[in-house]
């Protein structure tokens, strides 16, 4: 969540972060266990601990059947939104910033707005890496042109959906 910091003076360019909430995938999988998968999908025959000692990862949230990026944002929306002590109707502006969306069309913004119950001006922003700082950067300068008074700023990351388990 994104407010300004009262008084808010576009002279000052006070904006700051008032909450946070977080989400991840319900599925907890071990290392060894994408390990074992890819070794089985592949053929390959991996030494035991190998990518945990390569990535230093000891598990991985993997999301499951039902879970999009949109339910991590609106789980993690609503957290923020309790946090800082808001309704969704209070929020001018949300912006999904991820490098993964549920759909090409319409915007995931769309469909965590729906679900949220807000009527905020919604798009996402998707540049990689950087989405969720993009979209911070572009919640602050909304904010001082006088655009938005408050935003929403939430990211849903599923790229295991994407993983390829053959090497």
């Amino acid at each position: 969540m994104v407010d300004p910091t009262p008084p808010l003076s576009p002279a000052r360019g006070r904006v700051g972060i008032t909450a946070v909430g977080a989400s991840l995938p319900e599925q907890a999988v071990p290392t060894g266990e994408v390990q074992r998968r890819l070794a089985e999908a592949s053929g390959l025959t991996l030494p035991d601990g190998l990518l945990a000692r390569m990535t230093g990862i000891s598990s991985r949230r993997l999301a499951g059947d039902g879970e999009y990026a949109s339910t991590l944002a609106l789980r993690a929306a609503r957290q923020a939104l309790a946090a800082a002590g808001r309704e969704p109707e209070e929020v001018d502006l949300l912006l999904f910033a991820s490098a993964t969306r549920d759909v090409a069309e319409p915007a995931t913004a769309h469909i965590v707005q729906a679900e949220l119950g807000s009527h905020a001006h919604a798009l996402d922003v998707t540049n990689a890496c950087n989405s969720f700082l993009n979209g911070i950067d572009l919640a602050r300068s909304a904010i001082l042109a006088g655009r938005a008074r408050r935003a929403l700023v939430v990211t849903g990351e599923t790229p295991t959906r994407a993983m390829r388990w053959q090497v």
